[in-house]
């Protein structure tokens, strides 16, 4: 970030002599590529032009973000993160930190959840990908409930969808709340009952909660769907009250 002063310099040259002073097109523009925070490394081979940015829609600055991220990678971090604070248009500032979101910045996860809700009634593919990797973000920093929150807007918006539920129990799970985790997993299985994971998250939650023959029919189903992690089946605490069991020693061996 050059700051206000590259802006102030920039500014001052097109008040130079004719002769001295760079193209007026060419300042406004170096000006937004500073405004925007853009990489150094985006240089003038590239066909993106961004000197009108601040004149087109909000549409049109989201395609242009999404032709500089695939340009940039994750080098367009700070553009998108200073687009997903600053514009004025709610719908630019969500997109811009669901592509922080989908590149892996927890940056984009944080703003999601500050900024809980929905543009349209049509939710893209595209949000809906960047709020459960959002989900997931928050969740593996131990932030689960802003995680909850999210995926639970998300399943209100998309309950036929098997992997958002699926998502959501896993949140509910590590919170421990395991009617909740159940309920979910089992719905998530409803939609698409060849999901072994969800089979196999589904035995952890009966096992942790004390249903030890569901549990193992559920572990059972999660083998038969191709589940087939038993050194992480063999070690995982959530099972710890099967581990004797001479049914889930069965289950476990016979299918190495």
């Amino acid at each position: 970030d050059i700051g206000d002063a590259a802006l102030d310099f920039l500014d001052s040259k097109k008040l130079a002599p004719e002769n001295s002073a760079p193209p007026t097109e060419i300042i406004d523009e170096w000006r937004m590529r500073t405004t925007l925070r853009l990489s150094p490394e985006w240089d003038d081979s590239h066909a993106v032009a961004l000197a009108n940015w601040e004149l087109l829609p909000a549409s049109a600055r989201i395609d242009t973000l999404l032709r500089l991220k695939a340009v940039l990678g994750s080098k367009i971090s700070p553009t998108l993160y200073h687009v997903a604070t600053t514009a004025s248009d709610p719908v630019l500032r969500r997109r811009s930190a669901e592509f922080l979101s989908l590149l892996g910045d927890s940056r984009g996860a944080q703003i999601l959840l500050i900024e809980r809700r929905f543009g349209s009634e049509r939710l893209e593919a595209a949000s809906r990908d960047a709020i459960m990797r959002a989900a997931t973000l928050l969740r593996d920093s131990n932030q689960v409930d802003g995680a909850r929150l999210l995926l639970e807007e998300l399943v209100e918006r998309l309950p036929h969808d098997s992997s958002v539920r699926h998502a959501l129990g896993l949140v509910l799970l590590r919170e421990r709340k395991l009617e909740g985790a159940i309920r979910e997993f089992l719905r998530s299985i409803d939609l698409d009952p060849t999901r072994s994971t969800a089979h196999y998250n589904l035995a952890c939650a009966y096992a942790l909660n004390g249903q030890t023959e569901n549990a193992l029919d559920s572990l059972a189903e999660s083998i038969r769907h191709g589940y087939d992690r038993f050194d992480h089946a063999k070690t995982d605490p959530d099972l710890e009250s099967l581990r004797d069991d001479p049914r889930f020693k069965e289950l476990i061996s016979s299918s190495n």
